[in-house]
């Protein structure tokens, strides 16, 4: 009767035993999943706000080097903006004459040289920024063109020479005298590549999820930050010098942008439902290179 006895204990314990670690196995699963959960989150948390401070960093960014009244902004909506941006910035050592059908010749320091390219190459779109008449304001512009030429030559300083590259450039306005022979454009002067860059929502054909997208010249439109909740979730308000608002591109002097995002899948929320988390930003930049006045002595 002991033997049984002691069997009948034996076998209780181990149910016990067992049952305690049934317990802890779970309890450590369920520790596990919530871990898990909770690091997930986290994670989508963090990517959707790095998405939105890319956003806050690079389209200010490219809003303050916009002169509107000279036509930066080519079009503009509350969900969409098309600019030219600045994508290079070289300056100029020598101008000589031309004009006419051959072109303006120009040649540009090699050093320093700014933008994602360290040389022009023919067909590239380019701002020319010119004096005039250096007494008075009212004739400075920044006057439009493309290359049509490049070459190797060198800067003629009166030390000694440096190294540069000749362009040929065409400029609007090339048949007006001053601009055909180069008067009015004076040694340093900026000499600007752009292109022309959209940045709208967009709907992604792959995961028909939104984003912010970018479109450079003709190329596809590319998603630049998001997913974005839904078409609306990207908007942009116009005000004019006077802050108020205002759909004329020429008179734009302040932009403000709105992104709203969410993460790419949902995650489980702090009640334990399972959600798409949301978060926003918004930005203002104000146009540096807008005249301070129109037809300044």
């Amino acid at each position: 009767m002991r033997g049984v006895r002691q069997r009948a204990f034996t076998l209780l314990e181990l149910m016990v035993v067992l049952t305690v670690l049934g317990i802890v196995t779970a309890g450590l699963g369920r520790i596990l999943v919530t871990s898990e959960r909770l690091s997930q989150a986290s994670a989508q948390r963090i990517g959707l706000r790095q998405g939105l401070r890319a956003a806050a960093s690079v389209l200010p960014a490219e809003f303050r080097e916009l002169d509107a009244a000279d036509s930066d902004i080519v079009a503009m909506s509350a969900t969409s903006i098309t600019l030219r941006a600045t994508r290079q910035l070289g300056f100029l050592c020598s101008v000589s004459g031309g004009g006419g059908a051959s072109g303006l010749s120009l040649i540009i320091r090699q050093a320093p040289m700014y933008g994602e390219r360290q040389s022009f190459d023919v067909g590239d779109s380019v701002l020319l920024y010119v004096e005039g008449d250096p007494g008075t304001r009212s004739d400075d512009a920044w006057v439009p063109g493309f290359v049509s030429g490049t070459w190797t030559d060198a800067c003629p300083d009166p030390d000694r020479p440096r190294a540069g590259e000749r362009l040929t450039v065409h400029l609007a306005g090339m048949a007006d005298t001053s601009l055909a022979t180069g008067r009015g454009i004076t040694t340093g002067s900026p000499l600007r590549g752009f292109t022309v860059v959209t940045y709208a929502a967009y709907q992604s054909p792959s995961d028909h999820q939104w984003y912010l997208g970018q479109q450079v010249g003709a190329a596809a439109i590319q998603p630049l930050v998001g997913p974005l909740d839904g078409p609306t979730a990207f908007a942009l308000e116009y005000a004019d010098s006077a802050g108020l608002p205002t759909r004329v591109p020429t008179a734009v002097a302040e932009i403000e942008v709105r992104v709203r995002g969410r993460t790419t899948a949902p995650v489980y929320t702090a009640g334990g439902a399972v959600a798409y988390q949301l978060d926003s930003v918004v930005a203002q930049a104000a146009l540096r290179n807008n005249p301070r006045c129109h037809g300044c002595p």
